[in-house]
């Protein structure tokens, strides 16, 4: 997680030069894509380590040496310091590490592992489901990715629902044998079974949250996975640009000893369009037709160049400077400079690209968090007639079929999120010449809302995976894959269920909201 490379310093030197060319050199207009590149990625870093620090478990990086890179303070809580010890060194429990490392040597031969350990931390024997995910960069594992999520409570729960079970069990069994006693031993066996049934709600509220903890895991292996594209590319860029340096440098002489014409012709050949069209062999070969006629001895290598320039298409008067006196050395010198802005731009995306991804993690961290203070009775109507006329703006027809008077409880802003992202979803599916249908009706101690659309349907291959973080059917241009589970994850912090049933022509999102606590929701 540098911020800077080792040849950053070579890399300003040369940009240095660079902008003290002549005005009639265009690469000065480069410079500022590279510092917004470099700003792009120490931003991108930045937000990356305040994330790594935040989340409430044990989360660290070690390298391709097999040492520990980086752990946040949770980690450094249960095992203390690691930075720079290779994993066999820490102090814990030898059993468990042996198993450790026979899954960190999985992981870094490319496949991720998860397992369920007994630990013994700083606080004390724990239980600890740990996800183990390849850091992969051009399908070369160059180090593993690791979080370590306590699940005691889990396990607490899962012998807690044992025993009730069992209790359960007993009870049954003494109602049976002692069905004529007399009312008061059938009293008390009624308040044993309700003490049972609460803890068995209460363990269920753990079993809930600590299914959220591993989702936040999954989602952070998914974060590493969507990274791995846009540093691959970052690095690749930076590692091109910092071997051109000495490269670069005998350019910029020799384009400072070229004559106006041969200058100006790189300047024209540079500033034409970064995004640089495929040419086939027949334009090739054809360029090198026009040089061979126009007098030079061997075009083809030439040709080359210009292609990879995005200059197939030079006019005559360029061809022939191209081949007479000095125009070979002006066409090295444009491919050099053309290479780094090339390199400097890749990077710039890049970095746009991690910048991304890091806000879509935050925006779906803070949508998850549940805000009681901003549950109240509303007017459901109404808020689906609005989300209905703002997201069929340019599409087909949103039909409304709502109950008059419906009213719900929740937080109203975060269901509209819900509405919106269904409702998108949809027309989606539907296309312009579809059909999208939202319903609202009371079911006795809530509200149903549902939205159904006449599309293709969902493939029976991916029901499943539909609310799962970062999976979408759309391309990665029109959708990051947390639509869904956002959905979900608000409507579970509001007590309803959301869910989906498909056939090819009809499919239909149904959410159910409960009523208020106290069972009192006019309409």
């Amino acid at each position: 997680m540098n911020g800077h490379s080792d040849g950053q310093g070579d890399l300003d030197e040369m940009y240095q030069k660079l902008l003290g060319l002549g005005d009639s050199f265009s690469v000065k207009s480069h410079y500022p894509e590279y510092k917004a590149a470099e700003r792009h990625l120490v931003e991108s870093e930045a937000r990356l380590r305040t994330m790594f620090e935040a989340v409430p478990f044990d989360m660290y990086l070690i390298g391709a040496d097999g040492t520990f890179l980086l752990s946040n303070e949770s980690y450094r809580r249960n095992f203390g310091e690691v930075q720079g010890l290779r994993p066999e060194d820490v102090d814990i429990d030898p059993a468990m590490k042996a198993g450790f490392l026979d899954d960190l040597r999985i992981a870094g031969e490319g496949t991720t592992q998860q397992r369920v350990r007994a630990v013994e931390t700083a606080n004390g024997p724990r239980w600890m489901l740990t996800i183990l995910s390849p850091i992969l960069i051009d399908g070369v594992s160059s180090g593993v990715a690791g979080v370590n999520i306590d699940v005691s409570e889990q396990k607490k729960a899962e012998q807690a629902l044992l025993t009730i079970n069992e209790d359960l069990e007993r009870i049954v069994e003494s109602r049976t044998y002692d069905l004529r006693r007399l009312n008061d031993e059938l009293e008390a066996r009624r308040k044993a079974l309700e003490r049972a049934l609460a803890d068995l709600r209460n363990t269920q509220e753990r079993l809930v949250q600590t299914r959220y903890q591993v989702s936040v895991g999954r989602v952070l292996a998914a974060i590493a996975h969507e990274l791995n594209s846009p540093l691959a590319a970052t690095e690749s860029a930076a590692g091109q640009l910092a071997s051109m340096r000495d490269e670069a440098v005998r350019a910029i002489s020799r384009f400072r000893s070229l004559a106006d014409p041969h200058a100006k012709l790189v300047d024209r050949i540079l500033s034409r369009p970064a995004d640089i069209p495929y040419y086939g062999k027949a334009r090739r070969d054809a360029l090198a037709d026009r040089l061979a006629s126009a007098g030079y001895a061997e075009p083809y290598e030439l040709a080359d160049d210009l292609c990879d320039l995005g200059a197939a298409d030079l006019g005559d008067e360029d061809v022939a400077l191209v081949a007479g006196p000095g125009g070979a050395d002006a066409v090295g010198v444009a491919w050099v400079l053309g290479s780094m802005f090339g390199s400097s731009t890749l990077a710039a995306k890049a970095a746009r690209r991690s910048a991304d991804v890091v806000r879509s993690l935050n925006a779906y961290l803070e949508l998850a968090r549940p805000d009681e203070s901003a549950l109240v009775e509303f007017d459901i109507v109404g808020r689906l007639q609005r989300c209905a006329d703002y997201g069929s703006s340019g599409t087909c027809p949103v039909a409304l079929e709502l109950e008059e008077g419906l009213r719900a409880y929740g937080d109203p802003e975060r269901l509209d999120l819900v509405w919106e992202n269904l409702v998108k979803n949809a027309l989606f599916a539907a296309g312009k010449a579809g059909r999208v249908t939202v319903r609202a009706r009371s079911d006795g101690s809530g509200a149903v809302v549902s939205v159904e659309d006449d599309g293709a349907g969902v493939d029976p291959a991916i029901r499943d995976r539909l609310f799962d973080p970062f999976f979408s059917t759309k391309a990665q241009e029109e959708g990051k894959g947390l639509g869904l589970d956002i959905c979900r994850r608000i409507i579970d912090t509001h007590g309803g269920t959301i869910s989906f049933e498909s056939i090819p022509g009809r499919t239909v999102f149904a959410v159910y909201l409960p009523g208020r606590p106290d069972g009192d929701m006019g309409r």
